[in-house]
């Protein structure tokens, strides 16, 4: 059980992480702010295992000031900061804050696809995500093709493209990779 900070300078995105971390009562949120130096105030004093924070600069401040904290950047897709090995968006998935803390946790960068600075399956298309889906649920090329009204090759085009985003070589490691980010069920 690890005791998280949230710093964030929205109350409802705060409100939601304290809500996500509750309902899935693995860990505690022992404490928020809406700025770095109020979070600062506030850490020390606290049994903080995993710090959530929305800038560049405060995770930098945090870095320099707790380097023991571990943290998380939320960030915008596509955007990479230098250094961050943990970081989700804030349009990414509640499975991807739950990873983002389990990967910290263990020690673990949960920054894929080049250096893109969040987890690889949040840079997916609609398209992208929908094939994806229908693989995890054991669909064979064809049959995905029949149902989404396009030809094999499209599919298999989709498939090699999502791959090569997810940094996996081959069906196994795609699902290997779908398990540890949770995407599907072990």
């Amino acid at each position: 059980m690890a005791n998280i900070y949230v710093i964030d300078a929205f109350p409802i995105v705060r409100l939601g992480i304290r809500a996500l971390v509750e309902r899935e009562g693995n860990h505690v949120l022992v404490g928020e702010a809406d700025d770095v130096d109020s979070a600062l105030r506030q850490i020390p004093a606290l049994a903080v295992d995993v710090v959530i924070l929305d800038t560049q600069r405060g995770y930098a401040t945090m870095e320099r000031t707790l380097p023991r904290v571990s943290r998380i950047l939320f960030q915008d897709p596509g955007f990479h900061v230098p250094r961050v090995r943990i970081a989700v968006t804030k349009r990414g998935s509640v499975d991807s804050v739950l990873g983002a803390i389990e990967a910290v946790l263990q020690d673990e960068d949960y920054v894929r696809a080049g250096g893109t600075g969040s987890a690889a399956h949040e840079l997916l298309s609609n398209r992208e995500r929908e094939i994806l889906s229908m693989l995890l649920d054991g669909g064979r090329i064809k049959q995905i093709a029949h149902d989404l009204n396009v030809s094999a090759k499209t599919i298999s085009t989709y498939r090699l493209r999502l791959m090569r985003k997810l940094g996996v070589e081959n069906d196994l490691s795609l699902m290997r990779y779908a398990i540890h980010n949770g995407l599907c069920a072990t």
